[in-house]
């Protein structure tokens, strides 16, 4: 909400607000019920925003709410700092997002008063318990965003609670990973992603990576979340599962797994398509932004496709091969940004600069900040032709969930396509050449914050 909000709608929210301050004193209680639940356990971050945002909302505060005055208020940023460099505003909502729908969906789950946060806003709804002189719920009013804030969007019902696998999760012990997976099961995390309702969101603004990525595409484009069943598989079995017995659905019977005690999980992972909420709100955040465009999209699990699907059509692929095996697709071996092969142990896996340029690393490793620094990590982006060379596709993958959602975040960002276009040295107008990039991300508590352009190459005489 960079400006006021128009008259009309401005003096309904305050009606709406006034309406319900006579349950003021029940909704801060029920926050701090949320605040101090498993939820929200260890993210003070999380919990100051939710704090902040239902304070401003029940004091009528709109201009407080948006982006700028959050990061300003709340984080201490700088009043002229770059929203679209610095996502930390975002990134915590998304956070708080995904910790109330874990609250919902557990210790709070007989709740009858609930308070949402709609994706693309940064006003609460409250929903109240249905009585006669309560009001339903308190919509936010309409109004433009922040800068660097995306549109409001029609609410969606709460999807599951999805617990996120990140990259170390090779640390975790045998009996650890299959008590994790039987949760995952109980939880009833397969996932039925039903993302396919249109946007009323106004066109995006034309210079953002994506846009150019696709530009003159045809058809749908098709975006695949990664498998976090077949994640927890490869940890049972201590190596990876190839792209053929993947396909195959073989995977689930190597040797490793034929154990008496592994037979009922094995049987679960390998009937079930489970995803992490990381790559889900990602393909939640290109679904609606691309639908703002008119685009069709279509969002699948990564088990879903197969080999054939990839010779035609547009495609977004997130996650590494570890989690999507369809990413081994595409991979380069020209790379100037291949893979770290062997780690070291207990370590997740470095990109490496073959020909660092001026000011480039040589190595993109992951930097665990000590005593409550900021830990840094990096992504991966790479546009390619599809199979027969008649689509595009578009690969993402992290060193983290955070790292992954950042990258997407920065697929968005206004200048995103003219800094790429300067790194490749790329006239505006002119179509992007198959490219590889480098994204340097920084989290604090798991959390991003801010995602930077660090590195960029193009990708000649990329072949099926």
């Amino acid at each position: 909400m960079g400006g006021r909000a128009d008259s009309a709608a401005h003096v309904s929210a305050i009606s709406k607000i006034t309406s319900v301050a006579k349950h003021a004193a029940e909704i801060r209680e029920h926050v701090e019920q949320i605040i101090h639940g498993p939820a929200f356990k260890g993210s003070l971050r999380s919990q100051s925003f939710l704090r902040h945002v239902v304070e401003r909302s029940l004091t009528g505060d709109f201009e407080g709410l948006g982006e700028r005055s959050i990061g300003v208020e709340l984080f201490g940023k700088p009043a002229s700092y770059d929203t679209g460099e610095d996502a930390v505003v975002r990134v915590t909502a998304s956070d708080v997002r995904k910790r109330l729908l874990q609250h919902y969906g557990g210790a709070g789950s007989s709740s009858k008063l609930r308070v949402e946060i709609p994706s693309g806003s940064y006003l609460p709804e409250f929903h109240l318990p249905d009585k006669q002189d309560s009001p339903a719920q308190l919509e936010a009013p309409h109004s433009t965003p922040a800068e660097g804030a995306a549109q409001p969007a029609p609410v969606a019902q709460p999807a599951p609670a999805i617990t996120p696998l990140t990259a170390p999760i090779f640390l975790l012990g045998r009996r650890s990973i299959v008590l994790l997976a039987v949760l995952l099961l109980v939880a009833g995390v397969a996932v039925g992603i039903a993302i396919g309702r249109a946007s009323s969101r106004p066109p995006a603004q034309p210079e953002d990576l994506i846009g150019e990525m696709f530009s003159g595409a045809h058809g749908a484009v098709q975006v695949l979340v990664s498998d976090e069943g077949l994640v927890l598989t490869e940890v049972l079995m201590g190596h990876s599962c190839s792209l053929q017995d993947y396909e195959d659905l073989t995977c689930w019977n190597a040797p490793e797994l034929q154990q008496d005690s592994l037979r009922r999980i094995r049987t679960a992972l390998s009937s079930r398509e489970m995803g992490n909420i990381g790559d889900i709100q990602n393909a939640v955040r290109i679904n609606e932004r691309l639908r703002a465009r008119n685009w069709d999209v279509v969002v699948r699990h990564a088990r879903q496709a197969h080999a054939r699907d990839f010779r035609s059509g547009n495609f977004i692929i997130l996650g590494g091969t570890f989690g999507n095996p369809w990413a081994s697709l595409f991979q380069i071996p020209d790379s100037n940004f291949p893979l770290e092969k062997l780690p070291p142990p207990g370590k997740v896996n470095s990109y490496l600069n073959l020909q660092p340029k001026a000011g480039e690393p040589a190595v993109f490793s992951v930097d665990q900040g000590i005593n409550g620094a900021r830990t840094t990590t990096y992504a991966k982006v790479m546009l390619l032709d599809n199979t027969s060379h008649n689509g595009r596709v578009l690969l993402v993958a992290g060193q983290s969930v955070s790292a992954t959602e950042l990258a997407t975040d920065f697929l968005f960002h206004l200048e995103s396509a003219a800094k790429t276009r300067r790194m490749l040295g790329v006239s505006k107008g002119g179509a992007l050449p198959n490219l590889e990039m480098m994204l340097r991300v920084t989290e604090m508590n798991q959390i991003g914050e801010s995602v930077q352009l660090v590195a960029c190459r193009r990708v000649v005489g990329h072949t099926d």
